[in-house]
This record gives structure tokens, C-alpha cells and sequence, in this order.
């Protein structure tokens, strides 16, 4: 049987016992993620350590069993009605969970009442940075300009997303021996969004196409691709595919009734195992189990589907 797990879903952190009861750890307050800068919703390390979240802007470390915290940073700066704030944003654990990258990045407009042209972008060492947690050390993490971080890899290979004005394109950036670039296949790297599997070897991607949704996947290593869905009836029918830890399962989510039901479905291997209301996240626990968030409520699934426990969560963090 499967050890206890600590996961993430959203702004929440669990744990998974080995058998299958889900315990509300904590939950954060969290805006979610930030498209070209990294997320604020809590991360937990691959070696089941320890627990990033963001706070007052900063980025923090916290054991899960909350004796040990540690402030990463302290760009943190409130917005002001004449500059933005300062933020700083999680992007992800090295796989070995030894260090961590994180962004410090300018805000966004938080005034309603003030005038758009009266906030301006404050003075600050904004780019990635690498934390140490053994020894603690801060140092710049240097990423070429106009990418988006989508997943490590490992700390020399990074899956991105190269902004362009004439269409984003998706890749592995290599930083060594020397920096390279490499597409995935076609379909794939023009994709709304992908996830790929732990090696990086398959890339299992949403790809929209005159307005329609489908589920695509590219195995990177053969240099192939395959259509795992039809098109849908709207660019947001087929969303958020996933494989499981070690690649055995694929799921991904259907917004059901053609696009027009608030309905949601997760498939999994291609058979469809799940439905709720509002689907807004999902995430695997290992190769036999999932958690979804559907509205107030996180479930832990099964591969059939079957609930195995669930439990109510707060909309609003504690």
C-alpha cells in the first residue's frame, strides 16, 4: 500500500494516508497562478519535505508538520496608488528538492479608484532566483527574456514557453553545455497548454483550433504526435491534462453538454470515470488515486472513479 502523501491542490494542502482517509492540513491565501511569472498557490517539495507558499508578497518555507518555517525572501512590497507592488511568485522544486525557484515580479493594477496611468512599476531586482535551503544562499537564476516557465525538468532543463509576437511556441530549454532550444512537435508546441510526463520523453497537450479543443499528445522522443480527443464544440470543451507520477495513466477534464452545462467530466486512460459541478483542479496522488476540487468539497478518487473519502474545504483561506 502507498505511503501518506502531502499534495497540493489550489490553495490547499492534504494528506493522503495510506489507507486513503484526506486530513485539510492548511489552506493559503493565494491569487493562483500568474501566467509569465510562476504561482501562489502552495508547491510541495518532491521529497515530501516541505511546503512553499507565498505571504505579504515574499516566499516562505513551512515543514508540513508546521514546526519550521523559513522566509525565503523579502522583495515583498505593498502596491501604493502611485506604484505597483512587488510580488514574489513559486516556480517550482528541483526534482532532488534541494533548491527552490521563485520570481520576483512587478503587480498588477490593485487601485479601483485610481487612475490606470497613475501607477507605475517600482525600482526592483525583479528576475528568477535560485534558493538553497541547506545553506540558504540566494542567487539569480539566468533565464533569457520572454519566456514562461511551465515545469523543471531538472536544474539544467526547463520546460518553457517562448513568447513571440507572431505566436508563442513551446519547448525544453537545455542551459548546458551550452543554451539551447528545443520545439516540441508541432501540434504541441503551439498548444494552449501541456503538461509532460516525468522525463520530459511525452508532452500531452490541449491544442486549439479554429475555436475547438482537443487533446493532443506528442512523444518528443519519437518525434510523433496523436490525437487523444476529437476536436470539442468550444476552445474550453478539453482542459487540463495530466499524467500520473509515473506515467502509466492519463487524465484530462471535458466541460460536458456541448460546452453548455456547468458540468464537468475527468477521463482518465480514455474512459470518462468522473463528473461534478465546477471541476476547477484536479491533481494525482500516485499511480491508483486523484483529489479533484468540485465547488467546496476535495475528493480522493479512485481510478475508477469510485470516492474513497471527501471533505468539505472553506472558500475563503483560514
Amino acid at each position: 500500500m502507498a505511503e501518506d502523501r502531502i499534495v497540493a491542490i489550489e490553495s490547499f494542502v492534504v494528506r493522503v494516508s495510506d489507507h486513503s482517509s484526506l486530513t485539510l492540513l492548511q489552506s493559503f491565501d493565494s491569487t493562483g497562478a500568474e501566467i509569465a511569472s510562476g504561482t501562489s498557490d502552495p508547491v510541495v517539495s518532491p521529497d515530501q519535505k516541505w511546503i512553499a507558499f507565498t505571504k505579504d508578497g515574499n516566499v516562505f518555507l513551512e515543514k508540513p508538520d508546521k514546526k519550521s518555517v523559513i522566509q525565503v525572501n523579502q522583495d515583498g512590497t505593498p502596491s501604493t496608488k502611485t506604484q505597483f507592488a512587488v510580488n514574489s511568485l513559486i516556480v517550482g522544486f528541483a526534482p532532488d528538492s534541494k533548491q527552490l525557484i521563485y520570481t520576483v515580479a512587478p503587480g498588477k493594477a490593485d487601485c479601483p479608484d485610481c487612475p490606470s496611468h497613475q501607477q507605475k512599476k517600482r525600482p526592483a531586482a525583479y528576475g528568477f532566483y535560485l534558493y538553497t535551503i541547506a545553506t540558504k544562499r540566494i542567487s539569480p537564476f539566468a533565464l533569457p527574456g520572454s519566456i514562461r516557465v511551465n515545469e523543471i525538468l531538472d536544474l539544467d532543463r526547463i520546460f518553457i514557453t517562448r513568447v513571440r509576437n507572431y505566436g508563442d511556441e513551446m519547448g525544453i530549454l537545455n542551459l548546458k553545455p551550452k543554451e539551447s532550444f528545443v520545439s516540441l512537435q508541432k501540434t504541441c508546441a503551439q498548444a494552449a497548454s501541456c503538461s509532460l510526463s516525468k522525463k520530459g520523453a511525452i508532452a500531452d497537450c490541449t491544442a486549439i483550433e479554429k475555436g475547438q479543443a482537443r487533446i493532443v499528445e506528442c512523444d518528443n522522443t519519437l518525434t510523433t504526435e496523436r490525437a487523444i480527443t476529437d476536436p470539442g464544440h468550444c476552445i474550453t470543451e478539453f482542459q487540463m491534462p495530466q499524467r500520473s507520477p509515473a506515467g502509466q495513466h492519463l487524465g484530462f477534464v471535458q466541460l460536458l453538454g456541448e460546452c453548455k452545462s456547468k458540468r464537468h467530466a475527468l477521463w482518465i486512460d480514455q474512459k470518462s470515470v468522473f463528473e461534478c459541478e465546477a471541476l476547477t483542479a484536479y491533481t494525482w496522488v500516485d499511480e491508483s488515486r486523484l483529489i479533484t476540487r468540485c465547488r467546496g468539497e476535495l475528493k480522493l478518487i479512485d481510478l475508477s472513479g469510485k470516492k474513497l473519502q471527501s471533505i468539505q474545504v472553506p472558500t475563503k483561506p483560514n
